[in-house]
């Protein structure tokens, strides 16, 4: 058995720590061994580019790219391909939201003081927070809108990039230093349709998901919504709303829901966002694989949390009503890290009205007659219009040959950091993670990579290392993590021990709370980061400190 629980020496309260000079000290005492280590500041040195590119500056991972490098004196120029900030935020689907509460979907320094720390921001309203937020931070003039990048090349001398801009409808190339990728993982853009058979035969409508604007376009209509994420909850429960004729939500497979307050009572990110909480993941899922804060692997622990999430599942499963095909069928901790989404209670009680029906099914063909869907069971639907909540492509057509300059795999992209690619030294992403608190996440990202091309980092960023840290990520993503294409940038829960890891590296004390309870307790969010955005290189680096047992 193996647990690690790690303390930083005063830490809690001095998040510069400064501390005395780099000691070593050991001291065993049974089966426990203690160590102090201080990091000595090797920085890291890479060329410090003149000019760098930002492709997708009007984003929340943009934007944020913006501020902390130009904190740091950076040449920046960004490409928005819209005319306006945003990103996904500027349009969706009708009455889409953020899946998680406020407390984890904020920047770290600008609260969004409109809703309640608890409370859900509807899309709206997370629009508004972003433009006040590159107002508020002088971000606009960094900018060019309605310019879209066609084409990033990199040139034979490996030290420069060519970028290509479309501007009304007219194309010239600009030459860069350093290109920072901040589109996000998905994009409106790259919609994912199904191919399917006879859709040509169809009489009525079929759309994305995030081209359902208007929900009165359901009224008097059989609409059939393909997903079983939060868009097509989200969908379904709106085309209801509208008076559709019949609403039919069908998932290929059943998911596990992340309830916002589970039975009523628990907010589910109070404990699944926590020190403690991640605790009981790791158990289940192991450690995230580099030096962490709290690190359990425990075999015993395993043994004992497993009921735990069980009885979870049962509790969840009564609360959303899904009994016998509706049962999912995977574990609760392997299902979160395939399709994760946070709901309420609507759609059960649209369900408990008649008012949609929750099926798990999949589209074999359209049939001749112009409304009817066969079902691959042999069953089948008739519907007027037909809404794909199917998700997006992933979208690197900008680059020459992606596959070899990124090395795609089938189950998506490795980086370190989930920052800077193993083959390419003059590229990295900023905000192709997929966390809980994305927001939060891509801040974090920015001033570490702000700080990496300072050369403000602790530690060398070599060759070595990176490929070290993209094995050890790829063997612990593949050991419990269910096959997607998008699993190797995939954090999720993990993401506070990934945290700690970014603030370890620009020689930050990872922990933030006020005293031992609150860290281990209480849940972690962006505003427990605040001011770290733009701040100096401290004078001294912090010092780690830990315990751990091994038997």
């Amino acid at each position: 058995m193996r647990i690690e629980f790690l303390f930083s020496n005063n830490s809690f309260l001095d998040h510069s720590s400064s501390q005395e000079p780099p000691t070593t000290t050991h001291k065993q005492t049974n089966n426990c061994t203690m160590v102090s280590t201080d990091i000595e500041c090797t920085q890291s040195k890479p060329p410090k580019p003149r000019r760098i590119a930002i492709v997708g500056g009007g984003g929340i991972s943009g934007l944020q790219t913006i501020r902390a490098l130009r904190a740091r004196g950076f040449n920046v120029t960004a490409y928005e391909g819209s005319d306006k900030v945003g990103g996904i935020w500027k349009s969706n689907y009708s009455n889409f939201s953020v899946q998680v509460p406020r407390v984890l979907f904020e920047f770290q320094d600008f609260p969004m003081s409109e809703i309640g720390w608890n409370d859900y921001a509807t899309g709206v309203q997370v629009q508004h927070y972003i433009e006040a937020y590159a107002v508020k931070f002088d971000l606009l003039d960094s900018i060019q809108f309605n310019a879209y990048v066609t084409s990033v090349k990199l040139q034979p001398d490996h030290q420069s990039w060519s970028v290509e801009v479309t501007v009304q409808n007219k194309k010239h190339v600009e030459q860069f230093d350093y290109v920072i990728i901040a589109s996000g993982l998905y994009s409106g853009t790259n919609q994912f349709i199904p191919n399917w058979t006879g859709k040509e035969y169809f009489r009525g409508e079929i759309v994305h998901s995030c081209q359902f604007y208007d929900a009165s376009v359901a009224k008097d209509k059989r609409v059939v919504v393909i997903g079983g994420g939060k868009s097509a909850v989200d969908i379904a429960v709106e085309a209801a709303v509208h008076k559709a004729a019949k609403v039919t939500l069908m998932p290929r497979e059943m998911h596990w829901p992340s309830p916002r307050i589970l039975l009523g009572l628990i907010r589910t990110h109070s404990i699944l966002m926590s020190r403690l909480g991640l605790s009981l993941v790791c158990s289940q899922s192991g450690s995230f694989p580099t030096d962490s804060i709290v690190s359990t692997r425990s075999r015993l622990l395993g043994m004992l949390t497993t009921p735990l999430y069980k009885l979870y599942g049962m509790v969840v499963a009564w609360q959303f009503n899904l009994r016998g095909k509706l049962y999912p069928r995977t574990e609760v901790m392997r299902d979160f890290y395939n399709i994760h989404y946070s709901v309420n209670n609507d759609l059960t009680n649209m369900r408990k009205e008649g008012k949609v029906d929750l099926i798990v099914g999949e589209i074999d063909e359209f049939q001749k007659d112009g409304s009817t869907l066969a079902l691959k069971d042999g069953s089948t639907l008739s519907a007027d219009l037909v809404v794909s909540a199917t998700g997006f492509h992933e979208n690197y057509s900008f680059f020459d040959n992606p596959q070899k300059m990124l090395n795609i795999e089938d189950d998506g992209v490795y980086m370190y950091r989930f920052m800077l690619p193993q083959n390419i030294p003059n590229l990295a992403f900023i905000g192709h993670v997929n966390a809980v608190s994305n927001i939060g996440c891509y801040g974090l990202q920015a001033e570490w990579l702000a700080r990496y091309l300072a050369g403000d980092l602790v530690e060398e960023v070599t060759p070595e290392k990176i490929k070290r840290d993209i094995e050890r990520r790829k063997s612990w993503a593949r050991n419990f993590m269910p096959k997607s294409k998008v699993r190797g940038m995939t954090i999720l829960l993990h993401e506070t021990h990934y945290w700690d890891v970014l603030l370890m590296d620009m020689g930050l004390s990872p922990y933030r709370k006020s005293n031992i309870f609150a860290e281990y307790i209480m849940p972690y969010g962006p505003s427990d980061y605040n001011g770290i955005i733009g701040m100096p290189k401290p004078k001294k680096i912090y010092r780690r400190s830990f315990w751990y047992a091994q038997a």
